[in-house]
């Protein structure tokens, strides 16, 4: 079950094709429901294509959901399964459709004290490993001499180096 943070009803299955190789790897390893991944993908050759050639290490899990997939489909049987797929992995969709509505979940809004008082930062060289949309490291950034954000999914390391330049940081 996704997080629920996007309503993926009106977003095209083509978003899939922002995902970056690990979410083609995670998808095909946890993956609950192939029947269900079987038909978006057969119904979608393009994004089947896609991440096969981004994971080729799991190319046979999606040929397998793909052949098990039936034939003959309906295009609300499609749209159904695309839904059910995208509410599965709603959090890695919102980082790629829109950075910006997960930087401003509710769950983002704490007070900055939470972290400086348990940490001081003056000086400091910091690194924040999956940093998201930077909110701990734009803490830190504030006081710390240094702050190395390392985000591996591409469209949020992209909103981190746009945040940063419009912050002046």
């Amino acid at each position: 079950m996704g997080l629920n943070w996007i309503k993926v009803d009106d977003i095209s299955f083509n978003w899939l094709l922002m995902l970056d190789k690990v979410h083609a790897v995670w998808l095909a390893d946890f993956c609950k429901d192939e029947k269900t991944l079987g038909i978006a993908l057969k119904g979608n050759p393009s994004v089947y294509w896609y991440l096969k050639k981004m994971a080729p290490e799991r190319e046979y899990f999606y040929e397998q959901v793909l052949a098990n997939a039936p034939d003959n489909l309906e295009s609300e049987q499609i749209r159904e399964a695309e839904i059910k797929v995208m509410e599965s992995i709603n959090d890695w969709l919102l980082y790629v459709y829109d950075p910006e509505t997960y930087d401003n979940l509710d769950f983002t809004k704490w007070d900055d004290n939470e972290l400086t008082d348990i940490t001081d930062f003056k000086g400091k060289r910091v690194i924040d490993v999956g940093a998201g949309t930077g909110r701990l490291a734009f803490v830190a950034a504030k006081e710390a001499r240094v702050v190395y954000a390392v985000e591996p999914v591409t469209s949020l390391r992209r909103y981190l180096k746009e945040k940063a330049k419009k912050n002046g940081i």
